[in-house]
């Protein structure tokens, strides 16, 4: 895949990923339930948040599904489909890496290096590649890696610059 494309197999998942803020949800994912010692998934991690991240990654998906250069072997459908799971997965893989930081006794926005950035991004992969061959190589997963490590805090210490996000990870 060239790294256009890669590119733009992404973008739902970061649209997903960094829409909930926007949403300002009270409910949690977790409804305030708690494993064994403390939180599920933390205070953060909202009902709201979630369609509000599938919705905003999915629209993403409908616009790049009318682009003929968005996987161009694939009917629009299919392209939809493919970003729809990629926001899906995104928000799956998020909710992994809050609950393995409460596991770790990390608080809420509290930072953590790679478990705030990569999650998110390999599970939209694996929720895409389950649909479809994305004819993805080590090289492509480098560069979506790299690409993520560098778009994420960007995009956080942004949100939080202009008031969106409390804290600028």
């Amino acid at each position: 895949m060239d790294l256009v494309n890669a590119f733009l197999f992404v973008l739902p998942a970061y649209f997903a990923n960094s829409a909930p803020v926007l949403s300002r949800g009270k409910t949690p994912v977790d409804l305030g339930s708690k494993g064994k010692t403390n939180r599920v998934f933390g205070q953060s991690k909202t009902l709201r948040g979630l369609v509000f991240g599938v919705a905003a990654g999915s629209l993403i998906a409908l616009l790049l599904s009318f682009t003929p250069f968005y996987f161009p072997l694939l009917t629009k459908s299919q392209r939809f489909i493919l970003g729809f799971l990629t926001s899906v997965g995104a928000l799956a893989g998020d909710l992994l890496g809050s609950f393995v930081k409460r596991r770790l006794k990390i608080t809420s926005s509290s930072p953590s290096f790679l478990l705030d950035q990569l999650p998110f991004l390999y599970f939209a992969i694996i929720f895409a590649s389950a649909y479809q061959n994305l004819g993805l190589d080590v090289m492509d997963l480098v560069f979506l890696t790299l690409l993520t490590l560098v778009i994420h805090p960007v995009s956080n210490y942004l949100a939080h610059a202009i008031g969106l996000k409390s804290v600028p990870w």
